[in-house]
């Protein structure tokens, strides 16, 4: 589990909104963790509140019982973890210049 504080997947810039779901997330301080692309984040008020922000993103998410993490839910958003989005994206253009 990551929070804000402990994972510097991504660097908020000072004064810079969040945009993105995962950016959102990581900026309340909301546990988070992920699978490749798929995000997982700690069922709270404040992360329900920010994934109904993304309509699009709250139709396909899921929520589940953590087995490790006595019990609390989680909810799974595939496709929106976006460090794994960018570093595709880099490892593209390095390739194919």
């Amino acid at each position: 589990m990551k929070t804000q504080k402990e994972n510097k997947d991504t660097e908020t810039t000072a004064g810079h909104t969040p945009a993105s779901l995962f950016e959102r997330i990581k900026a309340a301080g909301v546990l988070y963790d992920n699978h490749e692309s798929d995000l997982y984040f700690e069922s709270t008020e404040i992360s329900r509140a920010i994934l109904n922000q993304f309509p699009d993103k709250k139709a396909i998410a899921t929520s589940f019982l953590s087995n490790t993490d006595h019990g609390k839910r989680w909810i799974d958003v595939p496709f929106a973890f976006l460090p794994w989005w960018e570093l595709r994206a880099a490892i593209a253009r390095a390739t194919n210049p």
